[in-house]
């Protein structure tokens, strides 16, 4: 059975993300990791908010504010020291055909999370949003009726999932993507 997931608050219109999301999908400081989680983690803490911020008003809208600083650090975490934004934002672009995500038009460094394609493996109930956005029940959103709620017996919430899926716990991925871009 699954624990309650621990929040962590942001205010002033940030998104409320679980405490794990913010980790690497291996062991903290991994560099088994994709960008796109390295740039949620990032988002998360307090000490990035010079580097990197989520766009006021906007669901899933964040801003780049120092790209040389966010491709320095993803470049550590790969231990890639080479890294620069010019390469960070080729692999930015990658997750445009994959949906992921996709820069906002006429806003410099500006891009947009697709939440809807990012599948937390595990943790079906992975809300992530700002208010005052209505609450996504389990099977209506924002993954549709694939997870299915029931109950066990001993009254603790469990999730249905194919056995594929449940051998996959707890990785997380972006749906179509086994890669560690």
């Amino acid at each position: 059975h699954h624990q309650p997931l621990a929040r962590r608050e942001v205010p002033r219109g940030g998104l409320a993300v679980p405490d794990w999301a913010c980790k690497a999908g291996s062991s903290p400081g991994s560099r088994q990791i994709q960008l796109w989680h390295f740039i949620l983690e990032l988002l998360q803490k307090e000490e990035f908010r010079h580097v990197i911020a989520w766009q006021q008003g906007e669901y899933g809208e964040f801003v780049i504010k120092d790209p040389d600083e966010v491709a320095r650090l993803w470049g550590r975490r790969k231990c890639k020291p080479q890294m620069n934004y010019d390469k960070l934002s080729r692999a930015l672009r990658y997750y445009y055909n994959k949906r992921i995500l996709h820069k906002t038009k006429g806003k410099r460094f500006t891009y947009k999370f697709n939440f809807s394609k990012v599948v937390v493996v595990g943790y079906p109930l992975w809300e992530v949003r700002t208010p005052p956005v209505p609450h996504l029940s389990p099977c209506t959103g924002p993954w549709g009726s694939r997870w299915l709620d029931s109950r066990s017996p001993g009254g603790h919430r469990r999730h249905l999932r194919t056995r594929r899926e449940a051998a996959a716990v707890p990785t997380v991925r972006a749906r179509g993507h086994r890669g560690s871009y």
